[in-house]
């Protein structure tokens, strides 16, 4: 488990596994864009409020950071599973196939 991250003034986020961080878009990690989407904004000029809080699910955002990190977890898994060899990988024999010209034969 990583360090409590600090993410707003007020909630803190304690027990994310590291790999939640780990697994990045771009420069940033997947929860880290999460966590900056889904704020409280209000805009100085025109003092409108964005609020990201759903009245019908007050647990939403608590939610989705829960299936982000746990995205993230499982994709930092299954990425860091080496790939086999090519000379162990078997090809199966190509069927014929209508799509590329050759129709497929039928049994007599």
């Amino acid at each position: 488990m990583g360090p409590p991250r600090r993410v707003s003034p007020s909630p803190t986020l304690a027990g994310v596994p590291s790999e939640a961080f780990a697994y990045r878009l771009g420069n940033r990690s997947a929860l880290e864009r999460v966590i900056d989407q889904y704020q409280v904004t209000e805009d100085k000029r025109s003092g409108v409020r964005s609020d990201p809080n759903r009245a019908d699910d007050p647990e939403y955002i608590v939610k989705l950071v829960g299936r982000v990190v746990r995205v993230s977890v499982e994709t930092v898994r299954v990425v860091a599973v080496p790939f086999p060899p090519a000379a162990t990988l078997t090809r199966r024999p190509e069927r014929p196939c209508a799509a590329r010209g050759t129709p497929p034969s039928r049994p007599d």
